[in-house]
C-alpha cells in the first residue's frame, strides 16, 4: 500500500513526501529534520546534504534578532528570494552581548529563534 503525500514546510519551503513514520516502502525519503522548522546547529550538515541531493538552492543568514523590526522582516524576504529553502541562524546570547553590549539581548536565544519560526 502506498501512503499519501504529506506536506512538510521548512521555512517556507513546501516539500511533498511519501512518508509515514515506520513505512519503510515509500519512493521518496524525508530528513528527519524537515519536520521542525528549529534544526540544532549539529543536524544543519545533514539537512544540507539532503536538500542538496535533491537539487535544492539553500539560502542562509544569521543575525541577532532581538527587538524584531521591520527591516528584519524585509531583510529575510529578500534571502529567502534567493533561494528555494532559507536557513536562518540566530547569535548566541553571549555573542550578542559582545556585539551589542552587557544589557543585551533582551530575549533569549531560544526565544529569538522561536519567534523567527512563526514568521515562515
Amino acid at each position: 500500500m502506498t501512503p499519501e503525500p504529506q506536506y512538510v514546510g521548512v521555512d517556507g519551503g513546501r516539500f511533498v513526501v511519501n512518508y509515514i513514520e515506520g513505512y519503510s516502502g515509500g519512493t521518496e525519503e524525508i530528513a528527519p529534520a524537515l519536520r521542525r522548522k528549529l534544526i540544532p546547529r549539529e543536524e544543519l550538515g545533514n539537512l544540507g546534504e539532503f536538500l542538496r541531493k535533491r537539487g535544492e538552492v539553500i539560502a542562509f543568514t544569521t543575525g541577532v534578532y532581538d527587538m524584531a523590526h521591520i527591516g528584519h522582516a524585509r531583510y529575510l524576504a529578500l534571502a529567502k528570494s534567493l533561494g528555494d529553502v532559507l536557513v536562518v541562524g540566530v547569535n548566541t546570547d553571549s555573542s550578542v552581548q559582545r556585539l551589542k553590549g552587557p544589557s543585551r539581548p533582551i530575549l533569549d536565544e531560544m526565544k529569538r529563534a522561536e519567534m523567527l519560526s512563526y514568521l515562515g
